[in-house]
């Protein structure tokens, strides 16, 4: 089975979960090269990206989602 790990942005870098058939392993690394050093080349890494970041204007994808999702779509 291959790893899977979710990551997600945070103020001291990045938010990790791997899952590889055991226990769940969690962490926070500064870097998220730090991170892909820790897992094998087979594992599944799931990143959030939060919508509508680019410096050259919203992607269509993003147009679409904020359509799909409707108001509110930020969390608290």
């Amino acid at each position: 089975m291959s790893e899977l790990v979710g990551v997600d942005g945070c103020a001291e870098g990045w938010i990790f979960v791997v899952e590889a058939g055991g226990p769940l392993k969690v962490g926070i690394v500064p870097h998220l090269e730090s991170l892909l050093d820790r897992v094998t080349n087979s594992a599944i890494v799931a990143i959030d990206v939060p919508i509508g970041l680019t410096e050259c204007g919203p992607r269509e994808c993003d147009v679409e989602a904020r359509r799909m999702l409707g108001s509110p779509r930020a969390s608290n």
